[in-house]
């Protein structure tokens, strides 16, 4: 019967975890505090009551060449209430038709180069453009995916979806002698730095959700490894022989 409160939910929801939770309090005080400082760099932005009218057009000068050319607008005559009610309005005209007008090209082009130019090459930095010259080792990225079974997350969450539990079950069976693998990923969607680190801090808050769960169904601690990265979404559990 009304209000139908049976056909609510009968779970409670999944929350994140404290830590999880702090976080984004702290990015959320963050925020706040930014937007204080902008207003009160830049002001309160002037409402419409605020803004000063445009200056009026003196009565005497001169007028410019081409508002003196320009026809003078013809002069309408006031109709009744009930004529300009009767009146037709025009539609305008649709045509499927293309112009004929051929396309307008300029006559001259810039000419085309055969190759493209040489590289320059400075006295104690190398070949611009290249490598050369570059003592620093450069970051070897993992873009593939890595391998094992994937675990679903709440979107912004550190707990897992519903039913995701069997899987992590069916990977502490077969792990026999092996080593767990956790890699976390954190749903980062932006390159800034605030945004890295905050998709690190749930990528992390991740690998230790599923390592917990791990070490509840009797995995031991020193044979789970655990791994965080920005980029990508929930995380994926594979075993290491």
């Amino acid at each position: 019967p009304y209000p139908h409160v049976g056909l609510g939910p009968r779970e409670a929801p999944v929350l994140p975890s404290q830590d999880l939770r702090d976080d984004i309090t702290t990015d959320l005080r963050e925020q706040r505090n930014l937007i204080y400082r902008e207003d009160a760099t830049m002001g309160p932005i002037p409402s419409v009551a605020e803004v000063p009218p445009p200056p009026a057009t003196p009565a005497t000068g001169t007028q410019s060449a081409s508002f003196a050319a320009a026809p003078a607008a013809p002069a309408t005559t006031s109709r009744p209430a009930h004529e300009a009610d009767d009146a037709t309005i025009a539609m305008p005209e649709v045509s499927n038709a293309l112009p004929t007008d051929a396309q307008i090209l300029p006559t001259t082009l810039p000419a085309l180069a055969k190759a493209p130019p040489e590289p320059v090459t400075l006295a104690g930095i190398g070949t611009i453009g290249t490598n050369e010259g570059v003592s620093r080792p450069l970051p070897d990225y993992q873009l593939d995916n890595d391998q094992g079974r994937a675990i679903g997350f709440a979107p912004g969450s550190d707990q897992m979806q519903h039913g995701q539990e069997r899987a992590l079950s069916d990977v502490a069976r077969a792990r026999d002698d092996g080593t767990i693998v956790i890699n976390g990923y954190g749903d980062a969607t932006t390159a800034s730095a605030q945004g890295q680190a905050q998709a690190m801090s749930l990528a992390i808050l991740r690998t230790r959700t599923l390592a917990h769960a791990l070490v509840a169904q009797g995995v031991p601690e020193s044979a789970i490894r655990l791994h965080a990265a920005a980029f990508g979404t929930g995380a994926r559990v594979g075993i290491v022989h």
